[in-house]
């Protein structure tokens, strides 16, 4: 079995999202990915230098994810731990041959909230794509003041959609579905990423850890499966079944600095760093409706009840 990069464009799969975005007939029921779009960026340019941070942010603390270095799974949990950013920069830029292990474990800062924190203002440095995503186009978006309104205390996380990653080589996320429902775009500032996604149809084939509150409610799933290993290896430990098939039809994408990727909603990723990464990504929902939330009474009322159902 083989697994090549899948050139922009080549992957095609259905998922009945919507199959052409407004006039521009670019599918977004399929990932892809926008060569080199964010190499302009500020955020490449201000973002990549420590000082920027440590001067604007250095005494902020942040929460930073313990990841054991193996490509074995030791414990599907992870641990945090909490730091300044100053001291986060310090461990990430000291060269990767003389980095401390943190009890044994690699350190992953992300996903760091952009939107209602300290950090908000690095917002200003970047774009999002435009053709990926138009701001009346996102269901959250247009309707964040009713949504305030309705949305309970542990869902609250949908109105801050936009995350920073910042980790050195072998760091990763675990295989999963972004939540509610949501779409996403990645754009790899620094580094290099490799991003292993399955077809939303798939995703019934996965093993669910259940462990988390929200991964058990079905509000953010995780699954036990190690994606830092290669797909052969997954592939024939699988052997036969739903799962192998699952992982025969995984697609492989490699992100260079610069590159940008869109997710379509309910498929499953597992993020590696190749190299040590900067990256800042935002989540969204698209909505095919163009009426705002306040004015379809019925609406507001259906998703309250589903979001409290929760």
């Amino acid at each position: 079995l083989k697994w090549p990069v899948r050139p922009v464009g080549a992957v095609m799969a259905l998922t009945g999202l919507r199959n052409w975005w407004k006039g521009g007939g670019r599918r977004f029921d399929v990932p892809f990915v926008l060569k080199g779009h964010c190499k302009h960026w500020p955020a490449r340019q201000k973002w990549m230098r420590p000082e920027f941070l440590v001067d604007n942010f250095g005494q902020e603390e942040i929460l930073a994810r313990r990841i054991a270095p193996t490509r074995e799974i030791i414990d599907m949990g992870e641990e945090f731990v909490r730091m300044t950013v100053e001291e986060y920069l310090w461990y990430y830029t000291t060269p990767a041959d003389e980095r401390p292990l943190s009890n044994g474990c690699i350190v992953y800062w992300g996903p760091q909230e952009l939107r209602g924190t300290k950090f908000e203002q690095l917002m200003e440095d970047y774009t999002p794509p435009t053709e990926i995503l138009l701001p009346e186009d996102d269901f959250i978006h247009r309707n964040r003041s009713a949504i305030e309104a309705i949305v309970p205390e542990d869902l609250r996380f949908m109105l801050f959609y936009q995350w920073m990653y910042l980790g050195p080589a072998g760091s990763y996320t675990r295989c999963h579905v972004d939540p509610l429902g949501s779409a996403s775009w990645t754009a790899v500032l620094s580094g290099q990423q490799k991003v292993v996604m399955m077809p939303a149809d798939q995703e019934h084939m996965l093993p669910l850890d259940r462990r988390d509150s929200l991964e058990a409610a079905g509000v953010y799933k995780q699954y036990n499966v190690d994606f830092r290993r290669p797909l052969e290896g997954i592939a024939r430990g699988a052997a036969k079944g739903v799962f192998a098939e699952a992982i025969r039809d995984a697609q492989i994408f490699l992100l260079d600095a610069g590159d940008v990727l869109y997710c379509p909603p309910n498929w499953p990723k597992a993020i590696i760093n190749e190299a040590d990464s900067l990256v800042v990504t935002e989540n969204f929902v698209l909505d095919p409706v163009g009426d705002r939330l306040e004015e379809r009474p019925s609406l507001r009322s259906s998703m309250d009840e589903a979001l409290q159902s929760v």
